[in-house]
């Protein structure tokens, strides 16, 4: 059988209820000299007014540093912007400079384009002069020689006459220039050189040195040989003999390197002209045209303007 108890805390004399015990009452607690239990109740920790205020502000704290962290990452960023757009800047300086050398090379090479052109259509000019002559010439053959063996010659010898004077186009003589005293001739041709060099660069500044020199003819103390001047193109000797009136020293003359043949027509021309203007007629004078000497009738108001240049007057 089980054994009947009271409920706890339900004894008078220990003063206790409930299911908790009283240890006010007990002698462990209770001092010799005192009466009054001594009981340590344990302190709770009172909540803090300013808890969620200081929460507050450390979260402030936090999104300060981030802000501030951001700012200086910006700053960071802005100052590599900057130094990025500066060098695009000067980039771009020399992409202007080397656009504008670009630009500048291609005029230069336009204008030389166009020389080539203009040196092109002066060939052509030239070439179809010669055909019509070569046509003349040989019409006149045709019609004075019998045999196909005549003909054959003359036409071969037309053919020599157009490939000399292709030749002598690049070439100008000189006359009047005084033979060196040098004993040596490798020494008489370099001071005859300096002498070419220093008349042609007073007329032609930008011409470049010769191919080649030489005097026409056998030395002769007491005579002054004429030089010949070969250049690598036919446009220096054509602009040497457009100036060369510039020339600076006196007693100096410049002509066209020509053929016997071409020699044989100008002195007929020159005798026609003279006897022209034996029998009365005035204002004539030689011109070449297209490359070939021709006389002409000249207007007296036009005679001092350029296109007299290259005619001749006896």
């Amino acid at each position: 059988m089980s054994e009947i108890r009271s409920p706890t805390g339900s004894a008078s004399s220990c003063q206790r209820s409930g299911s908790l015990t009283n240890l006010s009452n007990t002698k462990f607690f209770l001092d010799s000299d005192d009466s009054t239990p001594k009981v340590t109740l344990r302190k709770r920790k009172e909540p803090d007014e300013y808890s969620e205020i200081k929460k507050e502000l450390s979260d402030i704290h936090g999104k300060m540093d981030k802000i501030m962290n951001f700012l200086m990452e910006s700053t960071a960023n802005t100052q590599k912007i900057s130094e990025d757009v500066t060098l695009i800047k000067e980039q771009m300086s020399e992409i202007k400079i080397s656009v504008a050398n670009v630009i500048e090379e291609q005029n230069s090479v336009k204008c030389e384009l166009k020389e080539v052109q203009n040196s092109l259509q002066i060939s052509n000019t030239k070439i179809e002069t010669f055909e019509l002559e070569l046509q003349e010439v040989k019409e006149k053959v045709v019609g004075s020689l019998n045999s196909p063996a005549d003909i054959t010659y003359h036409s071969e010898a037309i053919i020599t006459e157009l490939r000399e004077r292709n030749v002598r186009e690049n070439n100008i003589i000189i006359r009047g220039l005084p033979e060196s005293s040098a004993t040596e001739v490798k020494e008489r041709l370099i001071s005859e050189k300096a002498e070419v060099m220093k008349i042609i660069r007073n007329i032609y500044n930008e011409s470049p040195e010769p191919v080649k020199l030489f005097r026409l003819g056998k030395y002769d103390s007491a005579k002054s040989r004429p030089v010949k001047v070969c250049f690598a193109s036919k446009d220096v000797a054509i602009q040497i003999l457009r100036n060369k009136k510039n020339a600076p020293t006196d007693g100096i003359n410049i002509y066209s390197d020509q053929t016997p043949a071409q020699r044989l027509l100008m002195e007929k021309i020159k005798e026609e002209l003279k006897l022209r203007s034996q029998n009365g007629e005035q204002d004539l004078t030689i011109k070449y045209t297209k490359g070939v000497p021709k006389i002409i009738t000249t207007v007296q108001k036009n005679s001092n303007r350029s296109g007299k240049q290259g005619a001749m007057k006896l």
